[in-house]
């Protein structure tokens, strides 16, 4: 353990000192009690575009200004986005993120700390450099937690032995939601990931963290930033930043220096010693990956059969797929129907309304969604024949049909949880993606004609971490020391 630069012994050591840990905090806050609920994945999808929570309350925004949509918790995690673990924790409760963290021996304000902020590391108290790094260790050691301490053994001026360290481990958490999590944070230390200066000869995960500066005209620069993360042998949890700070003390390297500190310390802690790999659980198994995307929906009217035609690439035989549609005046997409074929008739639209689609692949093994489909956009003609947009529900009972045989009509279990809902064991036809897999609307008794000539769809395409660099400022504080050994 190193309590600063100059620390010396019996002085003041930032080891035991609370800072706020930002991004290093999302593992504990958010990804892992996901992981450990059982039903999230490194490759559930997460929704990184909502932007204001709690009834307009709670209003987080990236690093970089902008936002992503659907993504993957490993993309999520890697390129530290902000949107996404805010959104994750409001889906699987603050409390939950809160009773995951006592189990990593992090208590949290059970008053002042029950907000969405703790996603990202917005701690009433902080957490000291010692508490990160006993905490990363059960990630490391397949949810198991040695007990931190300095002191092996204490003997007399004989060298007779009076006490001795006796190791105490504890399960704390799921091996299937460490190992999870250790291939999510590997990622960081890939190239594309906010970690990469902490990448050396040997398997590396880890979390950086940064917690941002509000003093007038510096606002771009940092308070405090982190790297927590381990090797199969050692985790190390790395602060830099001032005692106190100010307009003249602030931190202006980003968790590049964090990151290269933890590399340093780490590779000659280990040198001389076999490389080993982080061991994969007996009895868990790898996460199966999402569908690959859709990209090439498309949907026109049928004047004659007074019906949207919608038809997209297969994605394979183990790939059923989910249909979302909103109108004008619904406030959110309604799943219209599961088909197992890329084919599909809407037959419920109103006249002078206009609807976008998109498509969510599900992959059948396991009940993954992947990533919703390109969007398109469809008006509706005004047309006697049809009903009237404006005098009926805004949400009608959809009548869709598959153009080709139709689907085998199952109720299929609820995939893991996605973009803007909670995990549920009842779907219904208004879920959003991969939330769930209501029933198949009854296709219709006739096929499908050929279609004539259409009204063209309109294509509605939509298409964290600060991974400054720099030199090590001569005035700040590092405490790098806090290291611990796994088994």
């Amino acid at each position: 353990m190193i309590g600063g630069r100059d620390y010396q012994s019996k002085g003041f050591s930032r080891v035991y000192s609370k800072r706020q840990p930002g991004s290093s905090f999302k593992p504990i806050a958010a990804y892992g009690p996901a992981l450990e609920s059982g039903n999230y994945t490194p490759y559930s999808i997460m929704d990184d575009s909502q932007t204001s929570f709690g009834n307009g309350t709670y209003s987080p925004r990236n690093y970089d200004r902008t936002t992503h949509g659907q993504v993957p918790m490993f993309e999520a995690v890697k390129k530290s986005y902000n949107l996404a673990p805010v959104w994750l924790l409001d889906q699987i409760g603050v409390r939950t993120g809160i009773k995951f963290a006592s189990k990593l021996g992090i208590t949290l304000n059970e008053t002042k700390d029950v907000n969405l902020a703790i996603a990202l590391g917005g701690l009433t108290d902080g957490v000291s450099p010692l508490q990160m790094a006993s905490a990363y260790t059960a990630f490391a050691n397949q949810g198991i937690q040695n007990k931190s301490h300095a002191i092996l053994r204490i003997t007399d001026a004989q060298n007779k032995e009076i006490a001795v360290y006796k190791p105490e481990k504890k399960q704390v958490i799921q091996p299937k939601t460490a190992y999870y999590m250790t291939l999510l944070l590997q990622g960081v230390v890939e190239p594309g990931g906010t970690g990469t200066k902490a990448k050396f000869n040997r398997p590396v995960a880890g979390k950086t963290g940064t917690t941002g500066l509000d003093i007038k005209g510096i606002e771009k620069y940092d308070r405090d930033v982190w790297f927590v993360g381990y090797t199969p042998e050692w985790t190390a949890a790395v602060w830099e930043g001032f005692d106190k700070v100010d307009a003249k003390h602030y931190v202006t390297i980003g968790s590049g220096s964090p990151s290269l500190i933890f590399k340093e310390v780490m590779s000659k802690a280990l040198d001389g010693r076999p490389a080993a790999n982080f061991a994969k659980p007996d009895g868990v198994a790898e996460p199966t990956a999402p569908p690959t995307g859709i990209s090439d929906l498309t949907a026109t009217y049928t004047p004659e059969t007074k019906s949207v035609k919608l038809n997209w690439s297969s994605l394979g035989d183990k790939v059923n797929y989910q249909l979302f549609r909103k109108g004008t005046k619904d406030s959110e997409p309604r799943m219209l129907v599961q088909s197992v074929i890329t084919e599909v008739n809407d037959t419920s639209v109103s006249s002078g309304e206009t609807y976008q689609y998109y498509v969510v692949p599900i992959q059948t093994d396991s009940n993954t969604p992947g990533a919703k489909s390109n969007q398109v956009s469809v008006d509706i003609p005004k047309d006697d024949a049809l009903l009237d947009g404006s005098k009926v529900s805004p949400s009608p009972s959809p009548l869709v049909s598959p153009s080709a045989s139709p689907g085998n009509g199952k109720d299929q279990q609820s995939p893991s949880p996605s973009p803007g809902t909670k995990p549920t064991s009842s779907p219904t036809s208004s879920s959003k993606p991969g939330s769930g897999i209501g029933e198949s609307p009854s296709p219709s008794s006739s096929p499908s004609p050929n279609p004539s000539p259409t009204t063209s769809a309109k294509p509605v395409d939509g298409s964290g971490e600060k991974p400054k660099d720099g030199s090590q400022d001569p005035g700040q504080i590092i405490a790098p020391g806090t290291i611990q050994k796994l088994q």
